[in-house]
């Protein structure tokens, strides 16, 4: 199965509730104002268990929205129809608009452009979610320190 199959074999309602849902579960995990030992490691456990979970989609979206950019410059360069450079751009790029998925008993026409559009949507929403979870982790620390030096001077 090729890159622009296994894309194309992907349940997109699946990726839509598991982004709304991770990003529900960033959105509840909270560094709280007043800290525990406590509260400091149910944080960290939460974030640990929502990393884990968001790093697959994250990676398999990143994979993805690159290899349909390669595969877009690699169209519209390699078109060699037209009696110039611009005619044989603007060929690639209707090219990449009405583009053919071959499978073994059929073809399946997609916009690569559309397509690219999705998956660079994904890649930057959950490259969003990760940015955040590395935030809180990063305050989780700092408030985890503050309270040692607390304790410290206690």
């Amino acid at each position: 199965m090729s890159m622009i199959q296994r894309i194309l074999a992907e349940n997109r309602a699946e990726w839509d509730e598991m982004l709304v849902l991770f990003q529900s579960q960033n959105m509840q995990a909270r560094v709280q104002r007043e800290n525990s030992t406590e509260t400091l490691h149910e944080l960290n456990v939460a974030l640990a268990n929502l990393y884990d979970r968001v790093m697959p989609y994250h990676g398999k979206a990143r994979a993805y929205k690159d290899a349909l950019e390669r595969l877009i410059d690699r169209t519209i360069k390699g078109y060699n129809e037209g009696k110039n450079e611009a005619a044989r751009r603007s060929g690639g790029i209707q090219l990449c608009r009405e583009y053919v998925v071959h499978y073994p008993n059929s073809e399946y026409v997609c916009n690569l452009f559309d397509l690219q559009d999705d998956w660079a949507f994904y890649f930057e929403q959950l490259d969003a979610i990760v940015r955040s979870i590395r935030f809180k982790s990063d305050a989780k620390i700092t408030n985890n320190s503050l309270l040692n030096l607390e304790r410290n001077l206690m």
